[in-house]
């Protein structure tokens, strides 16, 4: 707002006091008036911006709850699954004898020759030409 230049005192009493005094009045009542409006405006605008961040916190919230129900259920079929194949590792076990269970358990990842051979310090071809070669096991699920 444009400022004026305060009028010239008048004399006490006078309409002319009492309209400088009015005017002084409303000026003040219109500058707290816009200061208010400018303090509206911007708690206004910081509403929004929590509004936004509260609906991007429940959708994230929501998305959380769904990721925890999938890990749940992931959970349960792996559990479901490692069950599954301890029971088939012991009827394997059971039917090939104690003798092939140890080698069972031998990861292929664990055997030293699948090692070199994997890094190319041994070849598949073994030291007789005659025996075909034999690659390694494949790696157990």
């Amino acid at each position: 707002l444009l400022e004026r230049a305060p009028p010239p005192p008048p004399r006490a009493g006078s309409a002319a006091g009492r309209l400088a005094r009015l005017q002084r009045a409303l000026d003040e009542m219109t500058r707290r008036r816009d200061e208010q409006a400018c303090e509206v405006r911007r708690l206004r605008h910081e509403l929004d911006k929590a509004k936004g961040r509260h609906d991007r916190y429940a959708e994230l919230k929501e998305a959380h709850a769904a990721l925890q129900e999938d890990y749940s259920s992931l959970q349960a079929s792996l559990e479901a699954s490692e069950r599954i194949r301890a029971k088939q590792r012991d009827l394997l076990r059971s039917l090939q004898g104690d003798e092939s269970a140890a080698d069972d358990d031998a990861s292929p990842l664990e055997d030293d020759r699948y090692e070199r051979l994997m890094t190319g310090e041994e070849s598949f071809i073994g030291d007789d030409a005659d025996e075909s070669p034999s690659p390694p096991p494949p790696p157990r699920r």
